[in-house]
């Protein structure tokens, strides 16, 4: 790779990373800002787990001892491709730091996946706010020649500090014939990997379920589990599923409140990312009532309907069919 200029610094000690999300919550005083949703549940997940365990980088642009870097960037290298997150600026876009830092981003990956291997597809997701987006498909990936496709668009839900207290305090109603479980890894990691519409590969999972917060609702008669919710390395609770048979009897929401009530009590705040033709999980969403991050007109802001860009290498065009299932939570 050749960066004659490098603006992206790596956070790449557990040290360096406590500094970079002391000062991304000096941002953040009251706490709760949207922008800082996965940058601060991924990294005090990789803080309390054994640091590069899902592959997780960090990177970002510069910053003062005071101040937080503009951009962010969370990197996960999975056994199957490249996911990233990229924080969207809290302050006003600077678009030629912003070229400079995606395109340093994308060359990094894609050396990391060539240096490094260990990946069955040369494929890199990226999820973005719409500034970022544009500044990818349009400046910065055509530029190098790279095949760029939208995957599908997400609206962002989280629980406000109000909802969190309440949510914590709550005694989720049981359901009969239905217990809340703990997941037991030799029982229940097929059923999940064969049902996951956007499953990594089965050691990425099992990966997941055996380090981060994850629950299941068991059929009491049987033991098996008919729904189940679980995180990611990006800290979204958006990964519930219910087996069809067992729809409409609110296991999902009962899974879903407990994997909440899980995540407040290790000090993580509830959000997730729901595409935006998934109709069913934007009801229950509501439903909840979980805040969209909206504008002050309370309309859902253009800039807070984040995409997901798929980028591969010239030579990799019409080689790699691998996508993210159109309807999956992320």
């Amino acid at each position: 790779i050749n960066i004659i200029q490098m603006t992206l610094i790596e956070w790449d000690t557990s040290d360096k990373l406590k500094l970079l999300l002391q000062l991304l919550q000096n941002e953040d005083a009251m706490g709760g800002i949207p922008n800082n949703h996965v940058t601060d549940a991924a990294i005090r997940l990789s803080l309390e787990n054994s640091f590069r365990l899902f592959g997780m980088r960090y990177l970002s642009t510069d910053h003062t001892l005071t101040t937080a870097p503009t951009y962010v960037f969370v990197v996960e290298k999975t056994r199957k491709a490249v996911n990233c997150y990229a924080r969207a600026a809290t302050r006003e876009h600077d678009a030629i730091l912003l070229k400079n830092a995606l395109g340093e981003l994308v060359d990094r990956v894609f050396d990391w996946i060539s240096t490094e291997g260990g990946v069955l597809h040369e494929t890199l997701f990226i999820h973005s706010d719409s500034f970022t987006d544009s500044m990818l498909s349009e400046e910065v990936v055509a530029s190098r020649g790279f095949a760029v496709s939208s995957i599908f668009s997400t609206e962002h839900f989280y629980m406000t500090n109000e909802m969190m207290k309440m949510m914590e305090q709550t005694v989720i109603p049981p359901i009969d014939g239905f217990h809340v479980d703990s997941v037991d890894l030799e029982r229940d990691l097929m059923r999940i990997q064969d049902n996951w519409e956007s499953s990594p590969t089965l050691e990425d999972t099992k990966a997941y379920l055996r380090h981060l917060p994850s629950v299941v609702v068991r059929s009491s008669s049987s033991g098996e589990a008919v729904a189940w919710g679980m995180l990611t390395p990006f800290g979204t609770v958006s990964n519930l599923f219910t087996m069809p048979k067992f729809r409409g009897k609110a296991v999902a929401k009962l899974a879903g409140d407990s994997l909440c009530q899980c995540f407040i009590r290790q000090g993580l705040r509830p959000f997730a990312f729901v595409g935006i033709g998934n109709s069913s999980m934007h009801t229950a969403m509501k439903r909840g009532p979980w805040p969209r991050w909206n504008d002050e007109n309370g309309d859902a802001f253009l800039m807070h309907v984040s995409s997901i860009r798929k980028i591969v290498k010239p030579e990799q065009i019409g080689k790699t069919s691998f996508t993210i299932h159109p309807r999956a939570n992320l």
